[in-house]
């Protein structure tokens, strides 16, 4: 498993926000955006790769923002 955890503001709507996984960093796949923390500001963010690649140092995960 390979995970991300990250803080945003709760109420910045002009603001999103993407985790992304690749094994090639050519390709990349969305991830699910799990808030550990519903209902606080900052939330608290974790974003997971349950299974990783046969080659798990070449696994990446980034985080986007776009506005």
């Amino acid at each position: 498993e390979l995970s991300i955890i990250f803080q945003r503001p709760a109420h910045i709507g002009d603001v999103t926000y993407f985790a992304e996984t690749s094994d090639s960093m050519q390709r990349w796949e969305a991830l699910v955006l799990e808030v550990l923390n519903p209902g606080n500001d900052p939330e608290i963010v974790k974003a997971t790769k349950a299974s990783i690649s046969p080659f798990p140092e070449r696994e990446f995960i980034r985080l986007r923002f776009v506005r």
